[in-house]
Order: structure tokens, then sequence, then C-alpha cells
């Protein structure tokens, strides 16, 4: 009976792919990859995330990712024979770090296939990402100007948000909100030229959310709201979401909350009774 040889890397089909930039090429032998082509993703969801403390290998890691996707399907397995032989070459900005990460060994554990990246100097480093975080719960249908999605600006989230951007001296674009101004003559002068939704029903939301910031203002002031917020805090400092053995200091945490209460009840006071600006009504 003859006995079954289990294949070698010498036998395994060979698959070599270049990671390249838009208009570059890959070296002879090697299948480019290229950017905004064969790997495409969309960083807004992490700019938010990682603007504080940005880090480049972030960016280089969702790269690498999605080039061992393009590598996995685009070298078909053959029957019989399950691994692959490939090699992999991907500009990154820190290539001593990828080098010494062991990736190789990860993705041959993951896939079963012989791995071999490389890894070599960007051109030129991604540009930081910028900061266009969300605060506001309305969706696109109703907070849309000119096909482009905004924040309302009006909500109890999008003031709140206002108000402490107002509070730490910064300034946004008046297209970031649909309700460009908060001093506007009118409810309907507030909004962006265009805007189509300046009915009733956003002006029930702006009502609203001029309550809920006024009420958080008041809350630290009012004894029943005090005795509600000691409880609240109580259950956060115990959150089983803290994992086995988690707690946070009570005491700390009190006097955190209550001076960013305290700081927007003043704020607000400043800032003309949260939204005193507008005329009362949605028609004018």
């Amino acid at each position: 009976m003859t006995k079954r040889m289990e294949p070698t890397v010498a036998d395994l089909p060979e698959h070599r792919v270049e990671v390249v930039e838009a208009g570059q090429s890959a070296a002879d032998g090697w299948q480019p990859c290229q950017m905004d082509h064969n790997i495409k993703f969309d960083t807004r969801s992490i700019e938010s995330y990682c603007f504080a403390d940005w880090h480049p290998e972030v960016y280089d890691a969702f790269v690498l990712a999605a080039a061992v996707e393009y590598c996995d399907r685009g070298k078909r397995r053959q029957q019989g024979i399950w691994g692959r032989d490939i090699y992999l070459r991907v500009r990154v900005h820190n290539p001593t770090l990828w080098s010494d990460a062991g990736v190789d060994d990860v993705l041959s554990v993951l896939t079963g296939d012989k791995w071999r990246c490389e890894f070599i100097q960007r051109g030129a480093p991604v540009p930081r990402p910028r900061q266009d975080t969300r605060s506001c719960w309305q969706d696109q249908r109703h907070s849309s100007v000119s096909g482009v999605w905004r924040q309302c600006g009006i909500c109890s989230a999008c003031l709140l948000r206002r108000m402490s951007l107002y509070a730490a001296g910064r300034r946004e674009a008046c297209s970031t909100y649909v309700w460009e101004s908060l001093a506007a003559s009118s409810f309907r002068e507030g909004a962006a030229a265009g805007y189509e939704g300046r009915g009733k029903a956003m002006y029930s939301h702006f009502v609203s959310g001029v309550a809920d910031l006024d009420r958080l203002a008041k809350l630290h002031s009012s004894p029943w709201d005090r005795h509600t917020l000691n409880r609240q805090i109580k259950r956060l400092c115990r959150s089983p979401d803290l994992g086995v053995g988690g707690s946070l200091d009570e005491t700390n945490v009190r006097s955190k909350v209550l001076r960013l209460l305290e700081q927007h009840a003043r704020v607000a006071g400043i800032h003309g009774e949260l939204g005193r600006e507008f005329v009362p009504s949605p028609t004018t």
C-alpha cells in the first residue's frame, strides 16, 4: 500500500501580493493590491475614538486586515491541498514594530497557510483624522441639508454639545448643524437655507431639548433629584460592567458629577437661559 505524502511548502500554490497606493505599481512578479480600488474602507467610524490620541498604527492595522482578506479571496485553495504559500508586502508607518509583532505566525495558525509578510516604510504618513463626532440622535432622513447628513443642533444632545464646546472656548463650523444659528430672530430662520423640515415636529424636539437641559441645570439643587442622583451614582460605582472586583470610588464620582452639573447650570445661565434667543413660535 502506497503511503500518502503530505504536501511540503514547495508544493503549496504561491501567491505574491503587494499593497500599493493609487497610481503606484507593484514590483516585478508581485500582484498589485491597490488602495481605494482593491481595498476600500471608511475611517469615519474611528475618527472620534482615536482623535485624542491618534496612532497611525491603527490605520496600518486596517490596511493589513484588508490585505489579508484580499489575499485569501484572490488565491483559491487547490483540491487536495489546503494550504497556500502567501507573500504579502505592506507599506506601514513603523516597519520595525510590525516586523517584530509575529504576524506571520498568527496568520499561519488562523488560516492554515504559510504567510511571509514584509513590512516596508510608507512614502508619506497618513494625515491625522479630523474630529466630526456625532451627538445627535436624528437620522439622515430628518437632518440632511442638500443631501449631506448633519446634526440637527436643537435636540437635547446637540444643545448640550454646543454648550459644552462654548464653555470650552471651542468653535464649530455653522455647517455642522441643520440649525446653524442659535441667535436667529426666529426658529425657522435659524435653520440652513434649503432645509425643508422646519415644521412643528422639529419645533417640539427643540422645546423638549431646552426643557431637558433646563431640568439638568436644576438637578443638583432639588432635594428629590439629589436623592435620585445619589442612588444612580451608587449603582454606577457598583456596576457589573466594571468586571470582577471592579468598582469606582463613590466620593470621587459624586464630586465630579456635581461639578459637571454646577458648571452646566452656570453656563446655561450665561448662554441666555438655554435658547431664550428664539422666538417661541414654530411659524415665525
